[in-house]
């Protein structure tokens, strides 16, 4: 088990390097950990190895964002975590360990129950509403287009939905996802069939 302080140092350091890049959203962040701690009490796993994944695992997607580069974002959240968690004194194997269940966040199949529960964790950042809301408004002031927004969006939701692995979640998150759904399906619809445009 780590220490406090030690804990301490790693929120400290990802919240720089999230400031430093204004992405993502500590809203996120927040949704995913406050979840991945619930998952891992609960599955008797490793919370600190949970939070400090959940902490790290996007801490580079500001950059990638920007260049258009989202695909890369495990990998060099990955070489960033790697290098800060050793100044945070973290043992080695609790890095390793972390690091493992980062590399898998966005998949079904994991090596730790902890890769499990982070992957789960991480889909709590768009699934609820607040989370996928808060996405169209930030996608909003990035794109250029109303159509691409809710599609993008729409494809986060889907993608995460797609993720969920753990009953619990499945079953906690079913009605929001079709909710939305029906919301975004709705409106790229109307968008679609509108018959009057503005030149």
């Amino acid at each position: 088990m780590e220490s406090e302080k030690t804990m301490q140092k790693i929120r400290e350091v990802a919240l720089v390097e999230v400031q430093n890049n204004n992405a993502p959203p500590e809203l996120y962040t927040c949704l995913a950990i406050e979840k991945g701690i619930q998952l891992a009490k609960k599955m008797n796993a490793d919370a600190q190895v949970v939070e400090a994944a959940l902490w790290l695992c996007d801490s580079r997607i500001g950059p990638c964002l920007r260049e258009n580069r989202v695909k890369d974002h495990i990998v060099e959240s990955l070489e960033f975590a790697r290098t800060a968690l050793v100044t945070t004194n973290a043992s080695k194997d609790f890095i390793e360990k972390a690091l493992q269940v980062m590399s898998e966040h966005h998949s079904k199949t994991h090596k730790y129950v902890e890769g499990e529960i982070v992957a789960n964790a991480d889909a709590y950042k768009f699934l609820p509403p607040i989370g996928s809301l808060h996405l169209l408004w930030t996608e909003g002031k990035r794109s250029d287009s109303y159509k691409k927004s809710l599609d993008y969006v729409y494809h986060k939701i889907e993608e995460k939905w797609n993720v969920l692995t753990i009953q619990e979640c499945k079953d906690e998150m079913r009605e929001p996802y079709e909710h939305l759904k029906f919301v975004f399906n709705t409106a790229l619809e109307k968008e679609a069939k509108l018959s009057f445009k503005v030149n």
